[in-house]
């Protein structure tokens, strides 16, 4: 399946943005995961 180059495009610039935001993900998963071993309830919110 050919992929047209708007979207293979938009995929890549999609892919530069979560390179540049990288560092805030982590800074994201680390606080969920600080967040669930503080409350333990959390977990079961947590996906």
């Amino acid at each position: 399946m050919h992929i047209p180059w708007k979207a293979r495009d938009a995929f890549i610039d999609w892919l530069r943005q979560i390179r540049r935001s990288a560092w805030t993900l982590i800074a994201l998963g680390t606080a969920l995961r600080i967040i669930i071993a503080l409350f333990p309830g959390a977990a079961v919110l947590a996906p």
